[in-house]
């Protein structure tokens, strides 16, 4: 086992430091002030160091180094592939094995963990689907980017206005724009930003994207029966074993890398499977035919906080809102563990395809591979039965793995890292020149173990009424 392989268990329980943002109010973090424009309360949360541990975002130890990270080289730039899984928790990856006692994703342990550094410490700034992938594509948190939430509230929509979904952000000015300004060839497979096809006509292709494979929604949502807008041409998939939505995004990637051999053009390839996402409308996921039933009999990890009998220390909107989970429930939340695990391995595979192709086309020994996931999830821990966005690790904390020319192999890091570093470490890989002012940091120096002083707290924000509740 190399030392990316999962930390020793910690307890889920921590101290935070809570500011309630108001409209038009200030909070500092560091040295930055950050305001807020928007009507509603927003959640800043900065979570620092501590000895205890519901949120467990401690340090241990000092940051990981390695002398080949100080080789890192951007001549001649590398082609880089981003892998983003959905609603993927942290933990599962590690808790889960296979059957020969292989890990659940032995493909991302074996051909990226151990091939490069994997980030202990990643988190989301807010553990919802579209203002994450809108943080991805920015570098920047929700008050300066104005993605919210996955849909706009009624409200803004009838005035002209939008808070969430595909329209609230400016795609004029996005990370494929910059790379592709940049001299990448840019493409994408998969999930976009939540709405695309319903805010906006199915044939959209947004701006920045040379290819453009994109889910349109709600179709999103079916591991079969989807619809992909191919280039401009809509494609509706049936319900055949080949048209497993994972497996579909898999040839494609395949055909990509192989399409892009003989390039000498650099290329930036977002890779977005659903996987492990619920099917709509399902309470579950739905694994490929040939994992169906993979883990049978498989439960969710029966942690101190599972089904947590004592929540007097949560918000009083949270006490009156949550309650036992029942018999019933609890069924619930092991099926859905078990069907997410089960998704998860078409996900391997998917991952294990892009890396030989890579490595069959030549391509790999220059080609950075970041795979992430847009935020956590719950499987009953704090009475959240199959739940996201709430200030917990389990919703917050995602796998970060990255390899490629010049990443260490076999590291790991326990520097605090955001998905908003993700825009502003493959700007540095590129050489791009991003047209917003980022919040993020490059993730190289911290490799390079030449960052300096490094962050010991994050800023985490959202939606105040999803963590009080209704009282």
């Amino acid at each position: 086992m190399n030392n990316a392989s999962r930390p020793e268990k910690k307890s889920s329980y921590s101290v935070l430091r809570i500011f309630w943002l108001l409209r038009k109010d200030y909070v500092v973090i560091g040295k930055t002030n950050i305001r807020s424009w928007y009507a509603w309360l927003v959640l800043g949360l900065v979570v620092g160091i501590t000895a205890s541990a519901a949120f467990v975002i401690n340090q241990r130890g000092k940051l990981g180094t390695s002398e080949a990270a100080s080789n890192i080289t951007t001549t001649p730039r590398p082609n880089i592939v981003v892998i983003m899984s959905d609603d993927q928790d942290y933990q599962m990856m590690y808790d889960v094995k296979r059957k020969d006692g292989a890990p659940l994703m032995a493909s991302v342990q074996n051909l990226l963990a151990a091939k490069g550094v994997t980030f202990l410490n990643s988190y989301v700034a807010q553990s919802l689907c579209c203002p994450s992938r809108a943080t991805f594509l920015t570098g920047q948190f929700n008050h300066n980017h104005g993605v919210w939430t996955n849909a706009s509230s009624k409200d803004l929509a009838e005035n002209g206005l939008s808070n969430g979904g595909y329209i609230a952000l400016d795609h004029s000015n996005t990370l494929p724009v910059w790379l592709q300004n940049a001299g990448y060839f840019t493409a994408h497979i998969g999930k976009y930003l939540n709405g695309y096809g319903i805010q906006v006509p199915e044939e959209t292709i947004p701006p920045g994207w040379n290819d453009w494979n994109g889910l349109v929604d709600p179709s999103t949502y079916s591991y079969y029966e989807f619809i992909f807008n191919e280039n401009g041409l809509i494609h509706q998939y049936g319900t055949s074993t080949a048209d497993y939505q994972t497996d579909v995004i898999a040839s494609k990637a395949v055909a990509f890398i192989q399409g892009h051999s003989q390039d000498t053009k650099p290329f930036f390839l977002s890779l977005a499977p659903l996987g492990p996402h619920i099917q709509i409308p399902s309470l579950y996921p739905v694994p490929a035919e040939r994992h169906l039933d993979y883990f049978a009999g498989l439960e969710a990890p029966r942690l101190p906080n599972f089904n947590e009998q004592d929540i007097t220390d949560k918000p009083t909107g949270f006490q009156n809102t949550f309650d036992l989970m029942g018999s019933v429930v609890v069924y619930s939340v092991d099926q859905s563990y078990q069907t997410r695990a089960e998704t998860m391995l078409a996900v391997d595979d998917l991952v294990r395809s892009v890396v030989n192709a890579l490595a069959e086309t030549g391509k790999l020994q220059n080609t950075i591979i970041i795979y992430t996931s847009d935020n956590g999830f719950e499987h009953g821990e704090h009475r959240l039965p199959q739940q996201k966005n709430f200030v917990y690790e389990e919703s917050l904390r995602v796998p970060l793995i990255m390899r490629g020319p010049g990443v260490p192999a076999g590291v790991a890091n326990e520097g605090f890292v955001s998905n908003v570093d993700l825009a502003p470490t493959i700007v540095q890989l590129a050489k791009a020149k991003p047209q917003r002012v980022m919040d993020g940091r490059s993730l190289i120096p911290l490799m390079r173990g030449t960052a300096g002083s490094w962050r010991t707290a994050l800023y985490i924000e959202g939606d105040l009424a999803i963590y009080s509740g209704s009282n």
